[in-house]
């Protein structure tokens, strides 16, 4: 038995099993989690049970008073679950997330002429943990930084998927593709990001947007929501500028009749003869069809310039800016 743990106000999320505390399955995940003592006593490890039960598993905790456990205060060192979990922790991260990792590259397949889908496994022993919708930071020979999301949800093999976008007048891409073909490794930083599937499991139905390649991390969250039984009602739009940048649109196709509750929306973003679906911008077709967002969840994964366009349009509609998810406000490329 493992139960599902999802940490606020981080969003990040990790599994127990059945045989650990809390502490122990954080730590063991790579996450930083506060504590000293270990045994119930020091109150470091201190947080908050928001939803879920937990036991300490007859051990008697001194470092709470009958108080605090009133107000579902927790010592998660002593800990273990008896339900799926949400809790509260403060200084809580990912003590990983400085950590350089060094990929070998397993295949890669170019989609369109400029967007090639990159698998990657760990050259070592030792592997990234990641939530889906975080994102990797490529290291250059010259100390420069590509971001580029993870496309995958985390998996046994560990492997990861990444969609590289290379114009050519994008040197860096270009760099990173002839790594990729003559290297056959990539080195990078990570994970980054808070805007992970942790926000988004929620009663309210969840609508995403991408541009381009930022289907990327979408995928990868929708492939981590599918792994459980219960998932709110899901609606993905992605937009493009030319029908052939679908270049994983029968994917879609399938998860539309395969999941439960799932919806597909492809938008142009420019007009063509040759389209017969919807062409506009990202928002007008959501507004189009969702007039009033008032009891909804958006997330949305794009350039930010038009995360921002976006949100205006949809706070517009009723859309609550902390049901707005992006990483764009959490984004720093210097970092």
């Amino acid at each position: 038995m493992t139960y599902r743990i999802i940490v606020k106000p981080s969003g990040f999320f990790f599994d127990v099993q059945a045989h650990e505390t809390i502490l122990e399955a954080a730590l063991r995940c790579g996450y930083f989690f506060p504590h000293h003592c270990r045994m119930g006593v020091c109150g470091t490890c201190r947080g908050k049970v928001l939803r879920g039960e937990i036991d300490y598993d007859g051990k008697e905790i001194l470092g709470l008073t009958a108080d605090e456990y009133e107000k579902n205060d927790a010592l998660f060192c002593c800990a273990r679950p008896k339900t799926d979990l949400v809790i509260e922790v403060k200084d809580f991260g990912c003590s990983i997330s400085a950590t350089q990792w060094v990929y070998d590259v397993v295949c890669s397949q170019q989609m369109t002429k400029a967007i090639t889908q990159i698998i990657l496994r760990p050259s070592q022993s030792s592997h990234l943990f990641y939530q889906a919708g975080q994102y990797v930071k490529i290291i250059h020979a010259d100390g420069r930084v590509s971001p580029l999301s993870i496309a995958n949800a985390p998996q046994k093999d560990f492997l990861i998927e990444l969609q590289l976008a290379h114009p050519e007048n994008n040197l860096l891409a270009q760099d990173i593709l002839r790594s990729v073909a003559e290297e056959k490794k990539l080195i990078f930083r990570g994970p980054y990001g808070n805007c992970t599937t942790g926000e988004l499991f929620t009663d309210k139905p969840i609508i995403f947007l991408a541009r381009g390649t930022g289907f990327a991390s979408v995928k990868a969250m929708i492939e981590e929501m599918q792994k459980f039984k219960k998932y709110p009602r899901m609606h993905f739009y992605w937009s493009v500028t030319a029908p052939q940048e679908f270049y994983m649109d029968e994917w879609l196709r399938r998860w539309t009749r395969e999941l439960k509750n799932f919806s597909y929306t492809p938008v142009l973003s420019r007009d063509s003869q040759q389209w017969p679906g919807k062409v506009g911008k990202l928002q007008e077709i959501v507004l189009q069809d969702y007039p009033d967002l008032t009891d909804y969840l958006v997330y949305i994964s794009a350039p930010e310039t038009i995360v921002h366009d976006v949100l205006h349009e949809l706070q517009r509609a009723g859309l609550p800016r902390n049901r707005y998810y992006s990483d764009v406000f959490d984004y720093n490329p210097e970092s």
